[in-house]
């Protein structure tokens, strides 16, 4: 038969002429051992700011709770992905016609380390200063805590806009909501 013992430490000082003492659990390892110890990530032992920068760094992002919320962090491949699938958007790429395929991302307001596929290759992300032709481009991407989106989007070569609303789901899977297309 195995006991279970605790052995507790305490630091005793002097305060304002009365003892004062502090315990804590020997076993237990300290905050500093803790977060030592801690896996990558662990918001435990990250400032905001340090959290913020390893979650922009992570491939699979949703996936990792401690990341939704953060300032600028959300399921962007996720999302892109799902409005170049968007049925009605598809007759406007002609993939047929030199210089449409692959399709062309600007890298406006999305990172250029997304990996997406389109016409069956690679979906090619330019930045915007060197965007030309055919391409599609990202004008809002304004995401809430509350894990809602609203993009809007453009393909200029056709004249095109686009805007949606997209529900994030815990699981990181995403919803398109009250898309609307538009030619100019």
């Amino acid at each position: 038969m195995t006991k279970n013992l605790s052995v507790w430490i305490g630091l005793c000082f002097m305060a304002a002429g009365s003892p004062a003492c502090s315990f804590r659990d020997a076993s237990a390892p300290t905050p500093e051992v803790a977060c030592r110890n801690a896996k990558p990530g662990d918001p435990t032992c990250m400032s905001t700011e340090s959290l913020t920068e390893w979650c922009a760094n992570q491939e699979n992002v949703v996936a990792l709770p401690q990341c939704m919320g953060l300032k600028g962090i959300y399921p962007v491949e996720a999302i892109v992905k799902e409005i170049l699938e968007y049925q009605p958007l598809q007759q406007y790429f002609h993939s047929e016609l030199e210089g449409r395929s692959p399709l062309v991302l600007s890298d406006n307001l999305i990172n250029v380390n997304l990996r997406l596929e389109k016409f069956s290759q690679p979906v090619r992300i330019v930045a915007d200063s060197k965007v030309k032709g055919a391409f599609l481009r990202f004008t809002t991407f304004d995401c809430k805590k509350t894990g809602y989106c609203n993009v809007v989007f453009e393909y200029p070569i056709e004249g095109v806009e686009g805007s949606t609303g997209v529900t994030i789901a815990k699981d990181g899977s995403v919803k398109l909501e009250k898309i609307s297309l538009a030619e100019k």
